[in-house]
């Protein structure tokens, strides 16, 4: 009896990890990314995401509510269902997966 509650016990926990460490790959907050054009202009873009899908998307003052989800590293933002930006979760910050010169990473904002 004791060994098969120490089994329910050790399952218990081990499913509560792996869903604390699935969620933590999600992006969270307002994000911020500097653009530098060939020609000089230069504007900083922002992605705040929410946990519940939305997020609000583009760079001031146009910034608009938008969705987002993450398969695998990659996080997808939306509007109106068309696809706006595909960008690569790392836990820390995110990058243009096709490597764009123009875009630096989107860096979380601290509060």
């Amino acid at each position: 009896m004791m060994q098969n509650t120490l089994r329910w016990h050790i399952l218990t926990v081990g499913i509560v990890l792996l869903l604390v460490g699935c969620g933590a790959r999600d992006p969270n907050g307002r994000y911020v990314s500097h653009i530098r054009l060939p020609s000089g202009e230069e504007w900083i873009e922002t992605a705040e995401f929410r946990p519940n899908g939305i997020c609000y998307y583009g760079k001031p003052p146009t910034i608009a509510e938008c969705r987002w989800w993450r398969q695998g590293k990659t996080i997808t933002i939306s509007r109106n269902r068309v696809e706006l930006n595909r960008l690569q979760f790392d836990g820390k910050q995110l990058v243009d997966p096709e490597g764009a010169p123009i875009r630096g990473p989107y860096v979380r904002e601290s509060k």
